[in-house]
């Protein structure tokens, strides 16, 4: 888990698949963020786990109301258009998350 002064940047967890079902069936995360459709809440309970395994995939959480409010991964996807991070719509930290992620992989 990594901590700012806003923000949480903690692995998925199941808990989270309502949230992740609520973005996933949003056709503006599909277009901003590339983010998947996901068709049900089993779905959604898939896809949290497949996140939770991935070494370098880290929800956002909001620290004044433990509020799930995007996700942030280092990978190499190549440069496209769907490029970016996913927020929720309402809320976003972007240099806050950055900069956690990126001093968390140099010091590993």
């Amino acid at each position: 888990m990594l901590e700012t002064e806003r923000i949480i940047l903690r692995k998925i967890e199941p808990k989270d698949a309502p949230t992740l079902l609520k973005w996933g069936q949003d056709n503006i995360y599909h277009k901003s963020a590339g983010y998947q459709y996901l068709q049900d809440l089993d779905a959604a309970k898939k896809s949290a786990l497949q996140y939770q395994a991935r070494p370098y995939s880290y929800g956002i959480v909001l620290k004044e109301n433990n509020r799930l409010i995007g996700l942030v991964e280092l990978y190499e996807r190549g440069l496209d258009e769907y490029n970016g991070l996913l927020l929720t719509k309402d809320l976003g930290f972007l240099l806050d998350k950055i900069s956690a992620l990126i001093r968390a992989s140099l010091q590993r």
